[in-house]
């Protein structure tokens, strides 16, 4: 499973990217018509509720796989440029998974949005 590591987190980046992709032809970003947006996307889109769900799950595994990757790689001898571009992955991906949290605009988003504005 650890050689496969890498596999499963492009397959998830992979599933992330190509559901956002789709998605972004439903979802309209703006503070009025975001939750409204998904709220459409998950009732009113065929399928729309599973390609939201895989995109979500599909980010979560891609969090998880590429902490558990950068920690069974810190003792082998890559570069220290291959180190820097995993860690800038992820908090890329940390800051991806974020805003994706906050830009559904329900109750949770929107706490989420007021607690990262007053920080």
């Amino acid at each position: 499973m650890i050689k496969n590591i890498g596999k499963i987190l492009g397959g998830a980046i992979f599933w992330a990217i190509t559901s956002g992709i789709i998605l972004s032809f439903f979802y309209s970003p703006s503070n009025k018509e975001a939750y409204k947006s998904i709220i459409y996307l998950q009732y009113f889109i065929p399928f729309g509720d599973i390609i939201h769900n895989l995109h979500r799950i599909s980010g979560d595994i891609t969090i998880l796989f590429l902490l558990f990757h950068i920690i069974t790689t810190r003792n082998t001898n890559y570069s220290k440029k291959y180190s820097f571009l995993l860690i800038m992955l992820f908090w890329s991906i940390i800051f991806w998974g974020f805003s994706g949290y906050i830009l559904k605009m329900d109750q949770e988003g929107y706490s989420a949005y007021q607690i990262f504005i007053h920080i």
